[in-house]
């Protein structure tokens, strides 16, 4: 249950009824008890009544019910995040969360084929239906696939109905069916038949098709359209309302983009990486580099292909596209460089120059969270090389939240360890007590002294990185490399710049402390 609760933790979310979900904690524990057993060394009357448990399980947790619904010869490979989507769905119908005081609404980003359409779409209608008789509307991008998962829950309603009350069908279609209690599933693609019709579970799934779909503005306007005009108002009033987006990432202005951003939508949001890049924030408490669901056979060579490419492997599999051309940074003047114990090698443009490592000077620049709450900016330590030349290393990234008083603790480490030359803060909150407590204890210190808004203190190293001087570790190196990639890509539109701002300082040194002549500034 950890993995529900940094859930519910991250996305703030209270147990609304305690004796429902006390009853959930005891139905999970009796699906653990049943998955340790070994089955082969039943008697017959303990089988019998394992078969009894598990028919009043599927009726009560939709785990058990998914699982059940593999047959035999080919179960379920269990999964993690496979279990996790399946409990938060259970509560959720329970009314045991939800997003805001009448309706729970949650993004599901995932990386293709780890059974994201099949544990959501393609089934859980069924047992939502069999489970509170009321209506469902499944939009998907293409008829094809609307009609496939809505012919797919259809099957499962009726094989199922037996342990749910036995409430038949008077409408049997495949795009559309309805049973005796009026409880109507509608299958349609995203611009078809949603107006007119009501939904107490609504699921949107994939509504983009490919990479072209999603680089049309046009596609991403329409779509946010329908959302905002069709999909969004067919949820019904009632005690159980549910709203899923469920899909890949492969636009940071996608559907489930816009939902981040739109600040009168309250999603909940889990988002499972292929790979885990960050221990704090993964849902399923990884450890960093542990893979999603390797064992389904999503293992390092199957996907290495992907990760040759960039912009799939941060989009389609780690669920956080970054923009090809921002605003002022472009992707296409980052470079990057590798070191051994005497020399830097910056390669540019098919070139390689080599730099002799003690020529270098070496600075931090420090960017302070002015305060403490979680939805500030993270405290930010970057330290650079600049060469004889003028090109501008970045040899190490260190960001995180950090109270005040761990600030000084940090940063004190990061100096010790690393000897920079100089160290430049500043002169500003927290970063005013950082300069004088340095200075006291003999550390080489300098305050900045900041001017204007962001855009303005950026534009030094705007145009240090658009004449191409500014170099970063290879992604491999350093996986902090693309997390700062992308601020820079988003900026200054970002939810975050921190790390900009800490790049920015290095460009106002530059200017300021170590060029005599700085026409490539201007």
């Amino acid at each position: 249950m950890k993995a529900l609760n940094r859930f519910l933790e991250l996305n703030n979310l209270e147990i609304l009824n305690k004796e429902r979900y006390e009853k959930f904690l005891e139905i999970k524990n009796i699906e653990k008890y049943i998955e340790n057993l070994e089955i082969n060394k039943l008697k017959v009357e303990e089988m019998k009544e394992i078969i009894t448990l598990n028919k009043y399980l599927i009726t009560e947790s939709y785990y058990s019910y998914f699982k059940n619904t593999f047959p035999n010869s080919n179960p379920l490979i269990r999964g993690r995040h496979i279990e996790l989507i399946c409990d938060i769905l259970t509560l959720a119908s329970l009314g045991v969360i939800k997003t805001d005081k009448r309706r729970f609404k949650m993004i599901i980003n995932m990386p293709p084929r780890h059974l994201k359409s099949t544990s959501i779409t393609n089934t859980f209608p069924s047992w939502f239906v069999l489970k509170t008789q009321k209506p469902v509307i499944l939009g998907a991008y293409g008829k094809d696939l609307a009609a496939k998962a809505g012919a797919r829950n259809k099957d499962l309603y009726i094989e199922y109905k037996k342990y749910f009350g036995n409430i038949d069908l008077k409408v049997k279609g495949s795009t559309t069916w309805e049973t005796e209690k009026a409880a109507r599933v509608i299958s349609t693609p995203l611009q078809g038949r949603m107006t007119g019709e009501g939904s107490s579970l609504l699921i949107i799934d994939d509504p983009v098709k490919n990479r072209l779909e999603a680089n049309s503005k046009r596609y991403r306007d329409r779509l946010w359209e329908t959302w905002k005009d069709d999909a969004s108002t067919r949820i019904n009033p009632g005690e159980v309302m549910i709203a899923l987006v469920v899909m890949t990432r492969w636009h940071y202005d996608d559907l489930a983009g816009r939902l981040k951003e739109d600040e009168s939508e309250k999603f909940a949001e889990l988002i499972l990486a292929a790979e885990c890049e960050n221990e704090e924030t993964d849902i399923l408490l990884r450890k960093k580099g542990e893979l999603l669901w390797e064992e389904g056979g999503f293992d390092e060579a199957f996907y290495e292909p992907y990760k040759s490419n960039p912009r799939t492997w941060a989009s389609l599999f780690q669920q956080r596209p970054t923009p090809e051309e921002g605003d002022y940074f472009h992707r296409e003047d980052f470079k990057y460089f590798k070191e051994d114990n005497h020399f830097y090698y910056l390669y540019n443009d098919g070139n390689t120059k080599t730099i002799l490592k003690r020529d270098c000077v070496r600075f931090f620049t420090v960017d302070t969270a002015m305060k403490e709450k979680d939805e500030n900016d993270e405290t930010a330590i970057f330290h650079w090389a600049l060469t004889p030349d003028k090109e501008l290393l970045l040899l190490n990234i260190y960001h995180n939240r950090l109270k005040i008083p761990d600030q000084e603790r940090i940063l004190r480490n990061q100096i010790l360890n690393l000897s920079p030359d100089t160290t430049y803060i500043e002169d500003k909150q927290s970063g005013t007590y950082l300069i004088q407590k340095f200075k006291e204890e003999g550390f080489l210190i300098e305050e900045l002294q900041a001017q204007g808004d962001k855009v303005f203190r950026a534009s030094s190293i705007i145009n240090l990185y658009g004449n191409r001087r500014v170099y970063h570790r290879l992604h491999k190196e350093d996986p902090e490399v693309e997390a700062y990639e992308r601020q820079l890509l988003e900026f200054p539109n970002g939810t975050h710049d921190d790390m900009v701002d800490c790049a920015s300082y290095a460009g106002i040194v530059i200017r300021d402390k170590y060029t005599a002549s700085n026409h490539f500034l201007l």
